[in-house]
């Protein structure tokens, strides 16, 4: 007789929004006074059918309050016989948490994936989702036809517009548009799968530097690019800059994956 067994599981750690998209999710950003407020978070919603998905937590320096976002699925809130809660009651029992100081709350909706009549945002802006390979190949072959500097300027365009998206949302937060802050926010690159972020350096004098490994523009040439290749994301990144503090950026791509070297290092510097 053969021994059966049992399916492995598939080897995938996302959040429930993106496994199950028919769950009843809502999300919250606040701030914490401190980490104790997690726990509490986590005994007041005992018992009410729902769970709670941490996104991301930032401390604002020095030793600041956190800033974070977590996913409460009510799918489950008020279906059993013990209980009465109903998912728009669990937002209004978090605001009254002390050390918790609610910015944004959306209400309930369903998941993402595979429901046609959910729209994916980010910062209230539609976004498409597509695979890396996908968006990498059809990439490559616009950077061909159309020529490496109208790439440049598209990637500047869309990052001028990125960056209109940003303002509104940190007057939301209570946050001033810093040169900190746009450098962490850098990090966005690796948050929406363009890169992997090695390294981001800004001074003063508002130059700076990204390392990036594995971009969606340098992993097709799979080494074998006579030039650099990450003409979009270059120009995305001057036109973020150029959109936070009025004044044009020159950009460079010295080093690229594309053809061959460690990483992918852009250049930034403000133009005269």
């Amino acid at each position: 007789m053969t021994a059966s067994h049992d399916p492995e599981p598939v080897p995938f750690d996302l959040p429930l929004m993106y496994v199950d998209p028919h769950r009843t999710l809502a999300t919250v950003t606040a701030y914490l006074d401190d980490l104790s407020v997690l726990d509490r978070l986590r005994d007041d919603t005992r018992g009410s059918g729902a769970s709670l998905k941490l996104l991301y937590l930032y401390q604002q320096p020095p030793g600041g309050r956190f800033l974070a976002a977590w996913t409460v699925d009510t799918t489950d809130a008020g279906s059993s016989a013990t209980t009465t809660v109903n998912p728009a009651e669990i937002l209004q029992r978090l605001s009254a948490i002390p050390g918790l100081d609610i910015v944004n709350a959306a209400p309930p909706a369903s998941g993402l994936a595979a429901f046609e009549h959910f729209q994916v945002q980010v910062v209230g802006v539609p976004m498409t989702v597509m695979a890396k390979e996908v968006i990498g190949g059809a990439f490559r072959s616009f950077a061909q036809a159309a020529g490496h500097e109208e790439v440049l300027r598209t990637g500047e365009q869309m990052g001028r517009l990125a960056a209109s998206a940003v303002p509104p949302l940190l007057e939301r937060l209570g946050l001033p548009l810093t040169k900190d802050l746009l450098q962490q926010r850098m990090m966005d690159f690796q948050v929406f799968g363009w890169a992997s972020v090695r390294n981001v350096s800004l001074n003063d004098a508002l130059q700076g530097e990204i390392e990036l490994t594995g971009t969606f523009e340098s992993t097709p040439w799979q080494g074998q690019a006579s030039e650099p290749t990450c003409d979009f994301i270059q120009g995305f990144t001057a036109g973020v800059f150029a959109a936070a503090f009025g004044r044009r950026f020159a950009s460079a791509e010295p080093e690229c994956q594309g053809k061959g070297d460690p990483v992918c290092r852009i250049v930034l510097q403000p133009m005269a």
